[in-house]
């Protein structure tokens, strides 16, 4: 979930959009769009609670359509952008 940047209410606008569309969570959206990559052999929610690893399951049930794709698609960032915000994150 990028260090919680994927999930309610620290999600980009796209994200939160589609999911609201889906009628679910982010994190169940974002998960979504990656178990759909033909790469994604494997997916790590990071779920710490039961209930968010409540919401992360309902990922096997979301539907997106083709333009919710392209929308989550354009989220995407080049992988050393990516790492260098991570490494500037704070952990709890």
């Amino acid at each position: 979930m990028a260090n919680g940047r994927l999930a309610a209410p620290h999600a980009p606008a796209a994200l939160r959009e589609v999911a609201e569309e889906a009628g679910l969570g982010c994190d169940a959206v974002a998960l979504a769009a990656v178990l759909r990559a033909p790469w994604a052999g494997v997916v790590l929610s990071g779920a710490a609670t039961p209930v968010q690893l409540v919401s992360n399951l309902h990922a096997a049930a979301v539907d997106l359509e083709t333009g919710h794709l392209e929308r989550l698609a354009e989220l995407a960032e080049e992988p050393r952008e990516y790492w260098t915000r991570r490494a500037n994150l704070p952990w709890h």
